[in-house]
């Protein structure tokens, strides 16, 4: 892919990253993480240079969420802005979390969505972000679940934790 160029598999034009060069499968084979975690697709996106932070936030929330929202299986979708302040030096300006119940649902929803989402998706995906997506895939393992009809503000921080080679994946949760 040359830098700045989208192009499309049908696969890749679901999610907000729309190009991400690595929406590759997870590893397969059940844990025993499977049986208590949500499959989650985490995007980090960079704004489209045209855009400022209060543009970027309204086009997600007025165009690409309400497309997203109609994906099957779909369970959970979240856009984080980043706080560039209060944050680490990063390259990324949004970090997006699609939640399903499986990564069966998760390829499901991928490989069957209708042009009717994926089509303004795609058309549109220049003037919002970046090709230079980063995506990682992961099972959430929640220990204490958000409160419902929460409206207040609330802080999120998100930690990257790698296991130890010595420990096998399938007890790496237990």
């Amino acid at each position: 892919m040359r830098k700045g160029v989208f192009t499309l598999s049908r696969r890749a034009a679901l999610t907000s990253a729309l190009g991400a060069p690595a929406l590759a499968s997870c590893a397969h084979g059940a844990s025993q993480a499977e049986s208590y975690s949500a499959f989650k697709c985490t995007e980090f996106i960079r704004r489209a240079p045209a855009l400022d932070r209060a543009a970027f936030l309204d086009i997600w929330l007025s165009e690409r969420a309400p497309l997203l929202e109609q994906l099957p299986g779909l369970t959970g979708l979240v856009f984080n802005l980043v706080d560039h302040a209060r944050s680490p030096p990063t390259r990324f300006d949004a970090a997006i979390e699609y939640s399903f119940v499986s990564e069966a649902a998760y390829h499901s929803a991928m490989n069957s969505a209708p042009p009717e989402i994926t089509a303004p998706l795609i058309d549109k995906a220049a003037s919002f972000m970046q090709p230079d997506v980063m995506a990682l895939y992961t099972r959430e393992a929640a220990i204490r679940q958000q409160t419902p009809g929460l409206q207040t503000p609330r802080a999120k921080r998100i930690g990257l934790v790698g296991r130890l080679p010595q420990t096998p994946q399938d007890t790496f949760f237990s």
